[in-house]
């Protein structure tokens, strides 16, 4: 099974005559690096997810799907930098950092641990009328909520153009005014996350049944 959260495998379970009780779970890791307002980010994205679902198949193997993801994975986590001497913006302030302690931290993005599901699907993992292959496709939808991002940052920003001079420069880390504004940048990204309040489910696989 490959899908929105991954790789992995899914069992299934016939109940009554047109009801299949199934859960799964797939993962899957990808790396990638890009640059926000003057900011390095070395990001890993990390799809996860295991989910339990009721089949209700009401037409040549066509169903509904309501259930849950009962863990949900999904996360972003990565470095941030700022080369030296480059300028950078917070909050829309502008910044330079520091040649000799240039701006570095991390930041993460994590969803709700669980949510429910609801979805529709073409195939059936348990064949009917003695079959044993099968193919499969989901597609969903899972209320998990709008996702977080944290942003921490440590190093030296200073004037933009008196990079080298120390007397120019605060400590991201402990100068109020700067954390102020790493705060804000972080409010930012989540008010602009804040529309992705479902996860969108799709996954296309093949089974066997015994």
């Amino acid at each position: 099974m490959v899908g929105t959260l991954g790789v992995g495998g899914q069992v299934a379970v016939r109940v009554l005559g047109p009801l299949n009780v199934r859960a799964g779970f797939s993962g899957i890791g990808i790396g990638y690096n890009f640059n926000n307002d003057g900011i390095n980010y070395g990001a890993h994205l990390r799809l996860e997810g295991a989910e339990a679902t009721v089949d209700w198949f009401f037409f040549h193997g066509i169903h509904l799907s309501a259930g849950g993801l009962l863990y949900n994975g999904n996360r972003i986590t990565g470095t941030a930098s700022v080369n030296s001497s480059t300028t950078f913006t917070l909050n829309s302030v502008t910044y330079e950092s520091s040649t000799t302690t240039p701006v570095t931290g991390s930041v993460g993005v994590t969803f709700r641990k669980a949510a429910p599901v609801l979805g529709f699907g073409f195939g059936n993992l348990v064949p009917r009328k003695g079959r044993h292959w099968s193919i499969t496709s989901d597609f969903g939808i899972a209320f998990s909520g709008s996702p977080k991002a944290a942003l921490n940052l440590s190093g030296l920003a200073c004037t933009p153009g008196h990079s080298s001079g120390a007397a120019f420069c605060q400590d991201v880390a402990t100068n109020p005014t700067i954390q102020s504004n790493v705060i804000a940048e972080q409010s930012s990204l989540n008010s602009k996350m804040s529309f992705f309040k479902v996860y969108p489910l799709f996954s296309l696989g093949f089974g066997y049944s015994f």
